[in-house]
């Protein structure tokens, strides 16, 4: 077991140093990647409040105590990964199945137990095997998410593909026909 103070600083790692490696990161893919990773965010934090009625899981310490989700994992770790996940493995849908598989299986398993070994949290109702799907389930809706946000958007020139974008407007402003 942690003390709160050592448990507050794993917090705070987990919500800043994600963000300090997309640095690293061309700016226009994290441009690019960032509404998937804000709808996945979304998804989680719908998840947590889920956990949080359903007694799924209860968390010892929090950042944002008034709050139910973990802002930690899902506005740090969980948008960084995100958004990394699919800068190396877009339009590859076996590369990028394959590392969810992994990644939520570490996160599920290994990270699951870590966390509760040191105190930061409990699972009551729920287990790794069910993080797992449920995660897995997760990656499969951003991917036809991105797609889906690929496609409305348009580059505005060729290249390597991390131009600007613009929303391809042709098909809203189009010619209402009758239904036959």
């Amino acid at each position: 077991m942690f003390s709160d103070t050592a448990l507050r600083i794993v917090l705070w790692a987990l919500l800043i140093l994600p963000w300090l490696s997309l640095l690293l990161m061309n700016k226009e893919a994290v441009k690019r990647y960032m509404p998937v990773a804000i709808f996945g965010s979304v998804l989680v934090t719908i998840w947590n409040e889920f956990a949080y009625t359903l007694n799924w899981w209860k968390f010892k310490i929090l950042l944002v105590p008034w709050l139910v989700t973990n802002i930690a994992f899902v506005y740090g770790t969980f948008v960084a990964g995100t958004i990394w996940i699919f800068y190396f493995s877009l339009r590859k849908f076996w590369v990028f199945h394959l590392t969810n598989i992994v990644v939520d299986g570490f996160l599920a398993f290994h990270e699951n137990y870590t966390f509760q070994r040191i105190g930061m949290y409990r699972m009551d109702n729920y287990n790794g095997w069910k993080v797992w799907f449920t995660s897995v389930g997760l990656a499969i809706v951003l991917y036809l998410y991105q797609v889906w946000q690929e496609g409305v958007m348009v580059s505005r020139q060729a290249g390597d593909g991390y131009n600007n974008y613009e929303i391809d407007t042709r098909d809203l402003f189009r010619k209402r026909e009758k239904a036959r």
